[in-house]
């Protein structure tokens, strides 16, 4: 009887670690975070926020997919992943959103 108690708790204990292991281990957008931080860290090294926030409403997803391939082409770092999450981060976000809009 003591012998399954203890396994139970064993197990019950190491489930628990890799449960919270994994839960901060794993960030949306390739591990950079939210989507708004992401375009915050990427869109933002070359010009403000302005730019995307008179596109959001406007745009939709394939467009900001030619977009953010064209700033990539222009040296932003983005993984594949990364770029299909700020496509369709983009296209959903209503017109006068933070963080994209102050």
């Amino acid at each position: 009887m003591k012998t399954s108690i203890g396994l139970f708790l064993v197990i019950f204990f190491f489930a628990v670690a890799i449960g919270v292991s994994n839960a901060f281990s794993q960030t949306p957008a390739g591990g950079q975070g939210d989507p708004g931080s992401l375009v915050m860290k990427a869109c933002t090294k070359c010009h403000n926020t302005k730019r995307i926030c008179t596109n959001l409403g406007n745009k939709s997803a394939e467009q900001w997919d030619i977009t953010i391939t064209r700033m990539m082409g222009k040296g932003v770092p983005l993984e594949e992943a990364q770029k299909q999450t700020l496509r369709d981060y983009l296209a959903d976000l209503a017109p006068g959103s933070a963080p994209v809009c102050p």
